[in-house]
């Protein structure tokens, strides 16, 4: 869950926060708070709310009360509803002076607080636990030669937690299936181990075997009327597996003390006894891992199988797919024009960590760039400011996947943090808007002829004027670096980026005669005069 708190609260004096009226006389008994992230709940709000310190009518310092909270993610925006007018009043005219920041799931934001002229809200009502989305993994049966059974399924994913659902359709001429875990940690650690995988089913032959594509799903959870060869409800084997002998019908009177046993039996047991007690072969097919147990007693192999070295262990840390990705993590860029996704992923990546950059298949010229956190995110929407013609928006999506391996012509249009290294972050220089001013930058420094080699590189391979030749600068360790001032405006400054920020030198021959191979980088600065200030 999102933890809130409040940073850096500078608080006025006492007689500026005492019960008084909105200075404009407008609004009232209702806040606006805009800036909120997507991730922020009702209680993130409330508690943000509850910080801010107000003197009652005794003399005494106390936290104002909120009757009611609406939160709109996608408009970033919430409304709450103090018990009276003036007790919104001087929360707004308290946060006006205070400026206080927000950090939902270790994420810094600055919020706005201000009176609404709404007369009531109608409070949010947050979604159950087993509602919440991540749970859900849509599965593309890739290279499927062979017919295979639901069940077969099931335990390939119940390797990894508790399976409650499956519903297997086809769409696009592709075999599909959708899998519902019991919580969002099991599924990502499925997805994790499991994508862009060789799985056999059966005996092991060519002729029953798919690759894996995950992504995750939007759907909450799986509903279906009746269940039969394609949806399948699986609570009764989970409470089987779970140790619940009280579902256990027409029990040999030979085999009651076996039941009996059930509960209170090992996993590794339980599924010999459940092989025993219940008809039919669905017991017979679990893996030596269920639920992320080995049931073989320290050497089992998962399906597909790990390294040997990791037998008997479900492998951390392995995550052949992007991370999952939240809402507020992507961004849409569009007006790209013919440009490739690895110049989008160089250009955004001056903003933040930049986890992938796709080029939409149905939307020529747009794009979507998925950052590691809201911050970066947000930064390329408020800074780029249209620099080149792009244009940044926000994106609903979480994240830029796309099922790897269904669609092999994808994998052209689309540069991942696992298929390129990342573009270098200059780590002494903010987030700035695109201008006229860039700076050439290594992590080893630049040697001194790198100067007269970057001009060049400048005018004769971007095809962008100089006004001035470029000025040597020394960073904070010490290491030089050359500034230079296009006479072009902010669309130059991009052209370079996406030419040189995270490409290896080779991309500039005159520039890596003398850099010798060292990784470059170009870094927007914030203003003429002031390169690293904070």
């Amino acid at each position: 869950k999102a933890t809130v708190s409040v940073l850096n609260w500078h608080q006025p004096p006492l007689s500026a926060l005492c019960m008084c009226r909105d200075p404009d006389g407008t609004g009232g008994a209702v806040l606006l708070v805009k800036g909120v992230p997507t991730t922020a709940t009702t209680g993130d709000v409330e508690r943000l709310i509850s910080a801010v310190p107000l003197m009652n009518s005794s003399g005494l310092m106390a936290p104002p009360v909120s009757l009611a909270v609406a939160v709109l993610p996608r408009r970033r925006l919430a409304f709450v509803q103090m018990e009276t007018a003036e007790v919104a009043a001087a929360v707004a005219a308290a946060c006006r002076r205070g400026a206080p920041q927000l950090e939902v799931c270790g994420e810094r934001c600055t919020v706005e607080v201000r009176r609404s002229h709404k007369a009531g809200i109608t409070p949010s009502v947050a979604p159950p636990e087993e509602e919440a989305p991540g749970r859900v993994l849509l599965v593309v049966l890739a290279e499927l030669r062979d017919l295979i059974q639901l069940s077969e399924v099931f335990w390939i994913f119940a390797q990894f937690g508790r399976v409650e659902k499956l519903s297997s359709f086809v769409r696009h001429q592709k075999n599909q299936v959708l899998v519902e875990f019991a919580t969002r940690a099991e599924a990502d650690a499925a997805m994790g181990y499991l994508n862009g995988r060789f799985v056999r089913f059966g005996l092991q032959d060519a002729a029953s075997q798919c690759r894996f594509s995950i992504v995750p799903s939007k759907r909450p959870h799986l509903t279906f009327k009746h269940q039969n060869k394609q949806n399948r409800d699986y609570e009764v084997q989970n409470a089987l597996l779970a140790g619940e002998a009280a579902l256990l019908d027409a029990v040999p009177p030979a085999e009651a003390a076996a039941a009996a046993a059930l509960p209170h039996a090992p996993l590794a047991q339980r599924l010999a006894l459940l092989r025993r007690l219940v008809p039919g072969r669905f017991f017979h097919g679990p893996k030596a891992f269920v639920w992320g147990q080995d049931t073989t007693g320290g050497r089992g192999v998962l399906v597909p199988p790990q390294e040997p070295a990791a037998y008997g262990t479900i492998p951390s840390g392995v995550r052949t797919g992007l991370p999952p990705g939240r809402v507020g993590h992507c961004v849409h860029v569009s007006n790209i024009g013919a440009a490739a996704a690895g110049d989008v992923w160089r250009v955004l990546a001056v903003y933040g960590e930049v986890v992938a950059a796709r080029l939409l298949w149905k939307a020529a010229g747009c794009a979507l760039v998925q950052f590691a956190d809201t911050r970066g995110a947000e930064a390329a929407v408020a800074l780029h400011r249209g620099a080149a013609g792009w244009r940044v928006q926000q994106s609903s999506n979480p994240n830029a996947m796309h099922w790897s391996g269904a669609r092999t012509e994808l994998d052209a249009r689309m540069v991942t943090a696992a298929s390129a290294p990342p573009p270098p972050v200059h780590p002494d220089r903010p987030a700035a808007a695109p201008s006229g001013r860039v700076v050439l930058w290594s992590p080893q420094g630049l040697p001194l002829r790198a100067a007269g080699a970057f001009h060049r590189a400048l005018t004769q391979d971007v095809g962008v004027a100089v006004s001035a030749p470029p000025t040597e600068c020394v960073d904070r360790e010490g290491r030089v670096e050359y500034e230079v001032c296009l006479s072009g405006a902010a669309g130059a400054c991009v052209a370079v980026a996406a030419r040189m920020n995270g490409a290896a030198a080779a991309a500039f021959p005159a520039v890596a005669e003398v850099a010798r191979g060292v990784r470059l980088g170009v870094a927007f600065t914030c203003s003429p005069g002031c390169l690293f200030s904070p």
